[in-house]
């Protein structure tokens, strides 16, 4: 290759071309730079002020909530004591009186008398019997009824044959008995 006069002239064009391009591309960057710096500063201010807004929200509701509280926490405060006072009134006046003694006392022999009755009651009262219920074979039409356990002894059910309906108990029936009529028991 020539490293001619033309060469020299080429890489100089190269080189100048280069050189606005760089400085065009600098020039560019350095303005989105500002750009984003300034969007970026109004983003930032943005955020600070709704950031104070919502604090204050807080404070004020807080402040407010406390408030509340306070004058609830108050209000109670001098109802106990307005209370408490008046039970001291009435303590003074139950001891100058010496009345309690004369309330206590049958008060005091009727509750007595009661945990002794209910001691005595629990400790030589017999205990209570269990009954067992027996299912007895099946008459009157009942023959082939079918008597089925449940399981884990939970009861026994008895299946009924064909032709036995549920019918209405009779009065002065047991309210834990169950009534039905047979196909022999209407001839």
């Amino acid at each position: 290759m020539k490293n001619g006069p033309q060469m020299n002239t080429f890489t100089q064009k190269i080189r100048e071309r280069t050189e606005q391009e760089l400085a065009a591309s600098e020039s560019l960057i350095s303005e989105e730079l500002r750009d984003f710096e300034e969007s970026l500063r109004w983003q930032l201010i943005g955020a600070r002020k709704l950031t104070e807004k919502d604090m204050k929200s807080v404070v004020d509701r807080t402040r407010h909530f406390l408030d509340t509280i306070e004058k609830d926490i108050v209000k109670r405060v001098k109802h106990v004591e307005r209370t408490t006072e008046e039970m001291l009134e009435q303590h003074h006046l139950w001891g100058r009186q010496k009345r309690w003694k004369l309330i206590l006392t049958p008060l005091g022999i009727g509750a007595l008398a009661v945990i002794i009755g209910a001691f005595a009651a629990f400790t030589i009262a017999p205990r209570q019997i269990e009954k067992r219920i027996e299912i007895q074979p099946p008459r009157n039409g009942l023959e082939r009824s079918v008597r089925v356990m449940a399981l884990g002894g939970a009861g026994t059910v008895l299946v009924l044959p064909e032709g036995v309906t549920q019918q209405p108990c009779p009065l002065m029936t047991p309210t834990d008995r169950l009534c039905v009529r047979t196909p022999r028991m209407e001839n």
